[in-house]
């Protein structure tokens, strides 16, 4: 298995077998949305019960999108389950 950490010309981390049998390119949401450019020292990989785990360590300015977003989800009011006025014929 050979891990090309990040392609730079795409934006994406790229995984393929040695024997070139599979190729995937895994893109990051976040990191596209935010048009931020993936860095080789955030990616890291292990293996474990035979399931091959990518793990690409979030940049501050997405921690902080994320945690501005929380807070106005737990500013807005929601109603409770069940205060929906639906009128059935």
């Amino acid at each position: 298995l050979k891990l090309t950490p990040v392609d730079e010309s795409t934006n994406q981390i790229v995984v393929r077998t040695s024997n070139k049998k599979w190729f995937k390119r895994i893109s990051i949401p976040d990191m596209d949305r935010m048009h931020l450019k993936l860095t080789q020292g955030n990616v890291s990989f292990t293996h474990a019960n035979r399931t091959l785990v990518i793990s690409y360590a979030k940049p501050e300015s997405i921690l902080e999108a994320e945690a501005v977003r929380r807070r106005e989800r737990a500013t807005m009011k929601c109603g409770n389950e069940g205060d929906v006025d639906c009128k059935q014929q």
